[in-house]
């Protein structure tokens, strides 16, 4: 079956507009706004000064930012090299002309993504009708994430290839897009702490895993066997932890091993991957508290799953259902008096 390769990000730019962060019509007011929320950079207009209209909206989660900006005119932005953060460009409308680490493209919706490394400057061209989702992604978050699935490896400057045009790598960042902004949509401006970590971790994982960079190659590496005492110890890791705190890579790192040579010890040893492990552990503990919620509690089917990283309500009662055989609300129903 031959893929589709107009990936758009529908519906993404319209739960964003509730998070704006300014509107203006000054371009030097937006320059200083843009420095604060990104990095430095300068923004010249090229176009029609009197039709620049423009609009940041910005939803944090930590480590990581999810924007929507606009210029309402052709403009361009010159960031010089930076250490903080890299970037990840989704145009939804208009075009970006982009040079990036001794590469020249231009950026298109659907087709193409722009990925901004650190320690490089960027020239960026955006046309008049050009509007952007982009990810900002703090590169000592990326880092520390990268050593627990590279531990006998000295991380160092990431640098990812800054034309995103595999419909692989564009379909896991959106699918990523997605997932930030529907929890948006759902959770308000403050997603509870267990929501967002997971929220955080599946975003770092899915940058590292669905855009190429200089450490591609030793994340797809065979990763060597690893012990059964090894993989009890991440059982028992897993079985330990009293709230929804834990992600993959924190097992790893705790039992002293590379997140693929977990992965590849738990399918062997178990029968499937650790995320699967560590959902059915977590479903089995909210099971547990489900049952144990008495009479006089006020405890409720949607705070007992977020508790327990479970941040869609349907989709947690799908897997509650597959796997005790009745709705969690059911469940609390037989509440001891």
């Amino acid at each position: 079956m031959r893929l589709s390769t107009d990936v758009t990000p529908t519906g993404i730019g319209h739960l964003l507009t509730g998070y704006e962060r300014f509107h203006t019509s000054d371009p030097t007011r937006a320059e200083s706004e843009l420095c604060q929320v990104t990095a430095p950079q300068r923004l010249t207009v090229r176009g029609d000064g009197s039709a620049f209209d423009a609009a940041l909206s910005v939803a944090g989660f930590g480590s990581i930012s999810l924007c929507l900006l606009r210029m309402g005119t052709e403009v361009t932005v010159d960031s010089p090299p930076q250490s903080r953060y890299m970037t990840v460009l989704v145009p939804l409308t208009g075009t970006i002309a982009a040079a990036h680490q001794g590469e020249e493209f231009v950026a298109v919706p659907g087709r193409t993504h722009v990925a901004l490394s650190e320690g490089t400057s960027t020239h960026m061209r955006w046309s008049e009708d050009c509007t952007v989702v982009f990810l900002r992604v703090d590169i000592e978050a990326l880092r520390s994430e990268l050593a627990g699935m590279l531990p006998d490896t000295g991380v160092e400057t990431l640098r990812f290839v800054p034309r995103v045009e595999s419909v692989a790598s564009r379909a896991a960042m959106l699918g990523s897009l997605h997932l930030l902004t529907s929890s948006l949509s759902t959770a308000g401006l403050a997603p509870p702490p267990a929501m967002e970590r997971q929220l955080r971790q599946h975003t770092l994982t899915t940058v590292l895993f669905g855009l190429e960079h200089n450490y591609s190659a030793a994340l797809r590496d065979p990763a060597p066997l690893i012990s059964n005492r090894a993989v009890r110890h991440a059982i028992d890791v897993i079985h330990a932890e009293e709230t929804a705190h834990l992600t993959v890579v924190d097992v790893a790192r705790e039992v002293g091993i590379g997140l693929r040579a977990l992965e590849i010890g738990f399918k062997k040893q178990v029968g499937m991957s650790p995320s699967q492990y560590l959902k059915k552990a977590r479903l089995h503990r909210a099971h547990i508290e489900l049952l144990a919620a008495g009479a006089a509690d006020e405890a409720t089917v949607g705070g007992i799953a977020m508790e327990w990283g479970f941040s869609h309500a349907w989709r947690f009662s799908q897997a509650y259902r597959a796997e005790f055989g009745e709705s969690p609300s059911a469940t609390l129903r037989r509440r001891p008096s």
